[in-house]
């Protein structure tokens, strides 16, 4: 009990001390003095390190608003770093693609320029390829709006393609020379042996020289051109070369594979022959 009585007593004593302490030091410090006491500067020195240690820690967290603000800052000027590096990438596509079509035409203008005093050339984009039961075609933007007949001539830089089959006002097909229908009178370059030009039984996108005489003097590698003769193919068009030649079944004729120089799957851009003042170009 009286153990009790003095451990009470010395708290309050204790507290009443601090209180005191306190008191003279808030007196001590409210005074304009010329300088702090000994218990002054052994409190200042004690809780400096804390105080400082305080204010780096209120600067970091004063800080954290400041840092999310800059991270969001950032994404947003990455995904606009994004969009402009998207934007420039199409953009250089696109000149790209404008670059490698003016070569394409610059070669196809430049494969013709014999041709412009009988004919009017007039490129035309491809739209679609079409390889049915009934039609090996293509169609092509341009039709009555350009001028356009059935029967003109179709080609590219590289060769003969087909001729047109059928006009509508802004689109035409084309039958190319693949199809079984579109028979080409043609002959070997060199000897000029004569034969027929049609599409193969054997392989897709590959061509047939058939009706060629058995004595005829040919060779693999040789080019074939047409003739000019049936009234729709000009003559000296370059259609493909001999891959092969065997003996028909008939056994008096000569029948020979032929690839053509037309890449039939790459077709981007054609030409279309039309005769001059054919029609008027738009």
């Amino acid at each position: 009990m009286k153990d009790g009585w003095f451990s009470k007593r010395r708290v309050i004593i204790l507290s009443a001390l601090l209180v005191i302490a306190l008191l003279c030091l808030a007196f001590g410090t409210a005074l304009e003095r010329g300088g702090l006491t000994s218990i002054e500067k052994m409190f200042r020195d004690a809780f400096s390190p804390l105080q400082t240690g305080a204010m780096v820690i209120y600067g970091k967290i004063a800080a954290i608003p400041d840092y999310f603000v800059s991270v969001a800052n950032w994404r947003e000027e990455n995904e606009n770093l994004k969009k402009q590096v998207s934007s420039l990438q199409e953009d250089l596509n696109n000149l790209k693609e404008v670059e490698q079509e003016n070569i394409r035409l610059e070669e196809l203008l430049g494969a013709y320029d014999s041709v412009v005093n009988e004919w009017d050339p007039v490129v035309a984009k491809v739209i679609s390829r079409s390889n049915s039961i009934w039609y090996n075609t293509l169609t092509i933007k341009g039709g009555e709006d350009q001028g356009f007949l059935k029967n003109m001539v179709v080609v590219n830089a590289d060769g003969l393609i087909g001729r047109i089959m059928n006009v509508s006002k802004h689109t035409s097909e084309v039958l190319l020379i693949l199809d079984k229908e579109a028979a080409v009178a043609a002959f070997e370059q060199i000897t000029r042996t004569p034969g027929i030009i049609e599409g193969s039984d054997k392989k897709e996108d590959m061509l047939s020289f058939i009706h060629v005489p058995y004595d005829a003097v040919i060779k693999e590698n040789q080019i074939i051109i047409s003739s000019g003769l049936g009234g729709i193919y000009p003559a000296g068009l370059r259609i493909g070369y001999i891959t092969d030649i065997t003996v028909e079944s008939g056994g008096l004729m000569l029948s020979c594979a032929v690839q053509p120089f037309v890449d039939f799957d790459r077709l981007e851009e054609v030409m279309v022959l039309k005769p001059l003042g054919a029609g008027v170009n738009h």
